[in-house]
């Protein structure tokens, strides 16, 4: 019997998923497999628990995402119900983990299309409020948060970076075409990225870094307020929030500190905490929704179901096919290895609709299939 499909893009789909724990996962880009670390929250479920916010949380030069998984975020998801990913960046020329940020240091992998999959696939997976689709990194990880607004302004609703300043490529070159939430805390004896002199090669200081965001949000003159100095760390901590912006900008200086990511009780705040208190009220204005809807049109696929198998055909290469039930429970996987057209055996299951995963030359389509007699 031929069943015909209707194919309906950038619907909202969720997984069945009741968990309180890191897993690690891995995901093809252009051929490529990349990693990523990511928490749900105590008791999470998608099916009940749809439109949590997201954090995309990345490591620093030559660290890995299993490290950065400790700086503290999944013990406040638990209570604030977010979930955070941490992915994980590929070598540079040095063997160095790394991003591709536009920085002499970068790697030279398609991390903007490796993160922007990352929110797709955690849209399809746990449906995330993608409104609420927020980057946060440490010194190469803050770097390349500004990387990825400066890329992708319609996928994020705000960044905070933690010793990464602005790469002199962004600098130049970034048009977010909107105000965006901007947080950056960063030490004033950083050996490493400096604070306010000595700029390395091709990044940007703290201070040029703030005010190219204060001149992006409209934002007037700062006030400074210095916080309570509890801990014997030889660290004060000034915050200083830019005045009457369409977006707030604030820095954080951390006077005395190194290149560090600051915890209570060592420290007088907690980055971690902070950062979070910072990203909670922050919404995207109009967040772009799945990727496929911008990039490729579904005129390109061709799906036809006969006798319990469906015939895929792509005018590009495809690389990857998932077919997925509503529950959100991976039925098939098949590696396509760049072929044009692929069959796919659907007699283990009775779905009258399932979820559709189709990864090609890098870009990443989801739909539903509806089958009808």
């Amino acid at each position: 019997m031929k069943k015909v499909f209707s194919l309906m893009a950038g619907l909202i789909f969720t997984v069945f998923g009741i968990s309180a724990q890191f897993s690690n996962k891995t995901m093809d880009v252009g051929g490529t497999p990349r990693s990523y670390r990511q928490y749900l929250p105590t008791g999470f479920n998608a099916l009940t628990e749809p439109g949590v916010p997201l954090i995309i949380a990345m490591h620093g030069l030559g660290d890995n995402m299993t490290n950065f998984s400790n700086v503290g975020f999944h013990y406040i998801a638990d209570t604030a119900r977010f979930i955070v990913v941490y992915p994980q960046g590929s070598l540079n020329a040095f063997s160095q983990t790394s991003w591709n940020n536009g920085t002499l240091l970068s790697a030279s992998t398609n991390d903007i299309g490796f993160l922007s999959m990352l929110v797709d696939t955690m849209k399809v997976k746990y449906d995330i409020d993608l409104s609420k689709v927020y980057f946060t990194g440490f010194s190469m990880g803050g770097i390349m948060s500004y990387h990825m607004l400066c890329a992708l302004p319609n996928r994020i609703a705000a960044i905070a970076s933690v010793s990464g300043p602005m790469s002199d490529p962004d600098i130049s070159g970034c048009n977010p075409g909107r105000s965006v939430p901007i947080m950056h805390m960063h030490g004033t004896a950083d050996g490493t990225v400096p604070y306010d002199s000595g700029p390395l090669p091709t990044l940007s200081l703290v201070p040029t870094t703030i005010a190219f965001w204060q001149n992006n949000n409209g934002c007037a003159d700062s006030t400074v307020y210095n916080l309570p100095d509890p801990a014997a760390d030889g660290i004060t901590v000034d915050t200083i929030p830019a005045n009457t912006c369409n977006a707030p900008v604030i820095l954080w200086r951390e006077n005395g500190a190194d290149h560090q990511w600051l915890y209570l009780p060592l420290n007088d705040v907690n980055s971690a905490t902070e950062i979070w208190l910072f990203f909670r009220d922050k919404i995207h204005p109009g967040p772009s929704q799945l990727a496929l809807e911008n990039n490729v049109p579904l005129s390109d696929l061709s799906v036809i179901y006969v006798q319990q198998e469906i015939n895929i055909k792509s005018l590009m290469p495809m690389q990857e096919i998932g077919i997925y039930n509503l529950q959100g429970q991976q039925m098939i996987e098949l590696h396509a290895n760049d072929q044009l057209e692929i069959k796919v055996d659907m007699s283990i299951t009775s779905s009258q609709i399932v979820l559709c995963k189709v990864m090609s030359n890098g870009v990443l389509r989801m739909f539903k299939l509806v089958m009808t007699e």
